[in-house]
């Protein structure tokens, strides 16, 4: 059982890595056409005005996702899509008029910098957003990832080739809004079809309460993390206007694209991790794989791109993002040390720990939050940076909280995950070390030199060897 669904976890994450490896090809083409289309005013505009969107979208889920992944099979399921997909398309309705009515504080705090029509947009392809996750969270449930994988290697040239094409045509930020809305709606048909389940409304009151208890609770936690999402257009926008939000927004895009690996982790974790929800000891052994393994492909993508950042962004994006290689090195620290313990959240999910999960997700954001409205005003755009690394001590409060989950739920002590927390901080320094030299790259084989690390290293090897030689037998 174990080895069976190590190997459905790591063919999963395949298929899923693969589809993001296929969309940083597709996406980085696109986003290149775009910005040097747009410019950091334009291509800010819509990332500040996508970034609140997004945040409402997740307010608009409820966590009915996550319970749709996690709860358990029943012979009642058709009756749970149609309750979920209702109570979805209701709050999704709810959600987009009040996000409506805000927006015009929004812009005010902008300075009037033109976000409100395509945030407004944006709203309006809420709807199927949210639809879409009911035949997603089926098909994911299934492990089904090759599926999912080719709608949304698809969605991306959807969004990506509409938009470019809509742009060079003059239509501006809001060609991109156009491109959103038209890839949610071709990723609804497609999972809808794919999925089979029926696509009918109503709610029956015992599902309705059984998927809200748990989703608003895991919900919650989500909300508290997105608002890392806002700091950018609310702080940086407020001081640098859109085109620092541009620059920042460009950055992430840059890194969340190279670290493609821990998307796909992330993704494949809740439904994998909660097979084991029952047995913590296994789960420990899980994450300390999954962490190992993420470090390892994660890790060196992201001191390549910081390395050659300064030198290939001139070239691939204009002399008019310069500023994005000096952000490089700081987001992409704070993206690799989230790698480092983002199984821990998921297995704390699995455990039904939400609410420790929230405590971590609060101080994470206070600090990074709070450290980036004192910095950004005083440093420049580059202070979102520096708010990445006064954020870290969090780490700490995840691993203990995740360290006494697995305690209590067992009695026994967790799998020591000393080395990989060794890796992890080593690949952390030499990542942001190169913000000042890219001699600090160095770092990262000072781990190597322990055969602990190494005997890991060939272990990870071994698992996705293993695992993919099985999907080639079958």
């Amino acid at each position: 059982m174990a080895a069976r669904l190590r190997h459905s976890a790591i063919r999963g994450g395949a298929f899923v890595a693969g589809r993001q490896a296929a969309t940083l090809l597709v996406g980085l083409g696109g986003t290149i056409a775009l910005t040097r289309l747009l410019g950091p005013g334009g291509y800010g505009r819509f990332a500040a005005a996508l970034a609140v969107v997004t945040y409402l979208g997740n307010l608009s889920q409820l966590g009915l996702n996550a319970w749709l992944v996690r709860r358990e099979a029943s012979a009642d399921d058709a009756r749970v899509y149609v309750t979920a997909r209702t109570l979805l398309l209701i709050s999704a309705v709810v959600v987009a008029l009040l996000g409506a009515l805000l927006l015009p504080l929004v812009e005010r705090w902008l300075g009037g910098a033109g976000v409100r029509p395509l945030a407004l947009g944006l709203l309006a392809a809420l709807p199927l957003q949210m639809m879409l996750l009911v035949p997603l969270a089926a098909l994911e449930r299934e492990l089904r990832f090759r599926e999912v994988a080719f709608a949304e290697l698809v969605g991306q040239f959807v969004l990506y080739g509409g938009g470019v094409a809509l742009a060079a045509a003059g239509f501006g930020p809001a060609a991109m809004v156009i491109g959103w809305g038209a890839q949610q709606g071709w990723l609804l048909v497609r999972h809808q079809v794919v999925s089979g389940i029926p696509f009918r409304f109503g709610i029956d009151a015992v599902h309705a309460r059984d998927g809200l208890r748990y989703g608003v609770s895991y919900a919650a936690t989500i909300w508290i993390w997105q608002l890392r999402e806002l700091v950018n257009p609310l702080v940086v926008g407020r001081w640098f206007g859109v085109e620092g939000v541009g620059q920042v927004a460009l950055a992430v895009r840059l890194v969340d694209a190279a670290a493609f690996i821990k998307a796909a982790a992330w993704r494949l974790a809740l439904p994998a991790l909660s097979r084991l929800q029952q047995e913590p000891a296994r789960l420990s052994a899980a994450v300390r794989d999954g962490m190992r393994l993420q470090l390892l492909t994660v890790g060196p993508v992201l001191l390549a791109l910081v390395v050659l950042g300064p030198v290939v962004i001139p070239f691939l994006f204009g002399s008019r993002w310069n500023g994005v290689d000096e952000l490089l090195p700081l987001i992409a620290a704070g993206v690799l040390a989230n790698a480092t313990y983002n199984l821990h959240s998921s297995a704390l999910y699995a455990l039904s720990r939400n609410g420790a999960v929230a405590w971590f997700h609060l101080v994470h954001v206070a600090l990074f939050a709070t450290a980036a409205a004192l910095l950004v005003p005083k440093v420049g755009v580059v202070g979102i940076g520096y708010a990445e690394l006064v954020a870290f001590p969090s780490y700490l409060v995840i691993s203990l909280l995740f360290q006494r989950a697995v305690r209590s739920a067992n009695g026994d002590a967790p799998s020591p995950q000393r080395r990989e927390v060794g890796l992890g901080a080593c690949l952390v320094m030499a990542v942001a070390g190169c913000a000042w030299t890219p001699w600090a790259a160095l770092v990262a084989l000072v781990p190597f030199a322990f055969v602990g690390v190494r005997e890991g290293a060939r272990e990870s090897a071994a698992q996705v060897r293993s695992a993919l030689l099985a999907r080639g037998a079958a």
